[in-house]
C-alpha cells in the first residue's frame, strides 16, 4: 500500500532542543558524515552537501524512539540528524530497503520559497509538504518521493530522518 502520513507537533520542544544541542556540542568532533560518501549514487546525483549525524545509539536514541511507537510497530535501523545546505535535494525514489522512512522538520521558520519540500507522487499527482517546525511526515516503502532543492539563500534545513524495517 502506497502511503504518506503527517504528524504534528511530533516531539516535545525540549527533546528538539536538546537534539540540537547534542548536534552543536559535536559539530567539530569526527562524528560528522555526508551524503557523498553514505548516499548512492542515483540518491546524491548533483544535490549539495547534507551533513549527517549517526543518533543511533547515541543516548537521545531511546527519547526520540518512545515518540514514534504509536506510529509504527516496525524497529528503527537509522536515526539520523542531517543538516541540507543550499543546493541540496533528493531525486524522486521510494525507499525499497526500508518499511517505513520518516522526515522530522527541525527549523522554527521555513518558507515555502525556500525549497527542502516533501515531494511525492499521489494517484499521478505531483504533491508537495512545506516543511514545519516539529512536524513529521512518514512514508511507506512503496511511495515515490524526493526532495525539491534547497534554494542559495535559504538558511541550512535541519530534520530528523528515520528509517525503519
Amino acid at each position: 500500500m502506497k502511503k504518506v502520513k503527517y504528524i504534528s507537533n511530533v516531539l516535545p520542544e525540549e527533546l528538539i532542543l536538546e537534539i540540537k544541542n547534542y548536534a552543536t556540542q559535536n559539530s567539530k568532533k569526527a562524528v560528522w558524515n555526508s551524503n557523498r560518501l553514505l548516499w548512492a549514487e542515483q540518491i546524491v546525483r548533483d544535490s549539495g552537501n547534507v551533513d549527517i549525524l549517526n543518533l543511533k545509539q547515541s543516548y537521545l536514541e531511546e527519547k526520540i524512539l518512545f515518540y514514534f511507537k504509536k506510529y509504527t510497530k516496525f524497529n528503527c535501523i537509522g536515526l539520523n540528524y542531517n543538516r541540507w545546505y543550499p543546493g541540496s535535494f533528493i531525486p524522486f525514489h521510494n525507499d525499497q530497503i526500508y518499511k517505513l522512512a520518516s522526515t522530522v522538520y527541525l527549523n522554527e521558520e521555513w518558507h515555502r520559497d525556500y525549497g527542502g519540500l516533501f515531494l511525492y507522487e499521489h494517484k499521478d499527482q505531483l504533491q508537495a509538504i512545506v516543511p514545519k517546525y516539529n512536524n513529521a511526515v512518514i512514508n511507506s516503502n512503496k511511495v515515490v518521493h524526493g526532495t525539491s532543492i534547497v534554494s542559495p539563500k535559504a538558511p541550512i534545513r535541519e530534520t530528523l530522518q528515520l528509517f525503519f524495517k
